[in-house]
């Protein structure tokens, strides 16, 4: 079987961003002109504690949004969830709570990510604790400039756990213009269209993938191997919830790869392919699901 539909377009788009309405440096309608002119075909506008009413332009979807915030208090811990595709104002939450938060989100229509947990300094019973989140943040362009833009290692250990939730890779946006939080960290998702009702069914599936810059095109799943097509890359890492695996990783040889295969273990509950080229980009497909050797996700 085939993880991403065949013959249906891919489209790109970012669902965490900042404009001047909270913390960023730019207004939304300069944000979206940006986007669009770097090839994205949607964009959550994301603002701390302000919602943002979405709309959609010839060829290009904006989604409303917000981001609610709190931290521990011993300030050692924060917890920022992220909402998207909020179809309505939302009812301001009871509590600074990731319950309270996440409701207030998913009673006006929207989806909800935690985001970066690796900035935020959580632990795995944090990331356990938010389950009523629909997603991940697992690449976070803006936490990069402070060290902390890769929380693979969380996303891995919760979903060994039995914990499983989308990934997603965002820009979390605050400065436009530097080269340094913009246009790094985006999905690809197959839709027969551009709509916001085709992106939330694709989004509840395992048919999109997170990109710095290589191009997941298709992985195969079979009765024993799983096997990954993708742009010219310098290796191929097959995550899973065992902690050592002898063939793991794929390297390229004398020419790149673009193509790698694992065969399937049956003691895996996960898989996590990730890719990546000569820049040091990555790309990673979504926690595939086993059972006894079986894959028991949902696809296109």
């Amino acid at each position: 079987m085939f993880i991403f539909p065949e013959n249906m377009k891919m489209y790109k788009g970012n669902l965490h961003t900042h404009t001047n309405l909270s913390d960023g440096r730019a207004s939304p309608e300069y944000a979206v002109e940006r986007y669009k002119d770097h090839g994205y075909s949607f964009l959550a506008i994301t603002d701390h504690n302000r919602y943002f009413k979405g709309y959609d332009e010839d060829g290009f979807l904006v989604l409303g949004g917000v981001e609610f915030d709190t931290m521990s208090e011993d300030k050692t811990r924060a917890w920022h969830v992220i909402g998207f595709g909020l179809e309505r104002e939302y009812s301001a939450p009871e509590s600074k709570t990731i319950e309270s938060f996440s409701k207030s989100i998913t009673d006006a229509g929207g989806m909800t990510i935690l985001g970066h947990p690796a900035w935020s300094l959580l632990n795995i019973e944090d990331l356990i604790y938010a389950d009523n989140c629909f997603a991940t943040e697992i690449y976070s362009s803006v936490s990069y400039l402070s060290g902390r833009g890769d929380s693979s290692l969380y996303t891995d250990t919760v979903t060994a756990k039995g914990c499983f939730k989308k990934i997603l890779g965002v820009d979390d946006t605050h400065y436009y213009g530097t080269g340094n939080n913009e246009f790094l960290n985006w999905i690809c998702v197959p839709m027969p269209s551009l709509s916001r009702e085709n992106l939330f069914r694709t989004l509840n599936t395992d048919s999109f993938y997170c990109s710095q810059g290589p191009e997941i095109k298709q992985i195969e799943i079979s009765d024993t191997t799983v096997k990954i097509y993708c742009s010219e890359v310098k290796k191929v890492t097959f995550f899973t919830n065992l902690n050592y695996e002898k063939n793991r990783i794929v390297y390229a040889g004398d020419s790149p790869l673009t193509c790698a295969e694992y065969t399937i273990n049956p003691n895996i509950i996960y898989l996590r392919v990730e890719c990546e080229d000569y820049n040091g980009k990555r790309a990673c497909s979504q926690y595939l699901k086993f059972k006894n050797g079986v894959y028991e996700g949902r696809t296109l």
